[in-house]
């Protein structure tokens, strides 16, 4: 295995890794959004 494929299969999983993180970030704003509704009611 050459540096560039090693460096390649890293930047591969650090996207991986951001996705997941993006994703989580999104699912709490949305459940924080959905706590405190616009109004201030409860679901």
């Amino acid at each position: 295995m050459t540096v560039r494929t090693r460096q390649l299969e890293l930047a591969r999983k650090d996207g991986e890794s951001e996705n997941r993180i993006q994703l989580l970030n999104g699912w709490n704003r949305l459940m924080v959004s959905r706590r405190i509704p616009p109004g201030g009611y409860t679901w």
